[in-house]
């Protein structure tokens, strides 16, 4: 999109994204939001894993109250 368009800013290129999806039919949606289910099953079977292997991670995170999160150790926690 941005080789298509390189003058718009990031906002417009978003805008224009948003309006092609929405013009979109539910066929042609159908290989999108299939993906989209699948990549979120292999995210939460990954974070599953994740916690198993570093279950201090998962108390270090809990600890945490900023709301920028790197991966799953805050920032502010690093070092704690």
């Amino acid at each position: 999109m941005q080789k298509k368009y390189p003058n718009l800013n990031q906002k417009d290129i978003r805008e224009k994204l948003t309006q092609q999806w929405k013009c979109l039919s539910v066929l042609d949606m159908a290989p999108y939001r299939k993906k989209h289910i699948e990549m979120n099953v292999k995210y939460e079977e990954d974070l599953v894993k994740f916690y198993t292997d570093h279950p201090e991670a998962e108390k270090l995170l809990m600890r945490c109250v900023c709301v920028y999160v790197c991966c799953v150790v805050c920032v502010c926690c690093v070092g704690k």
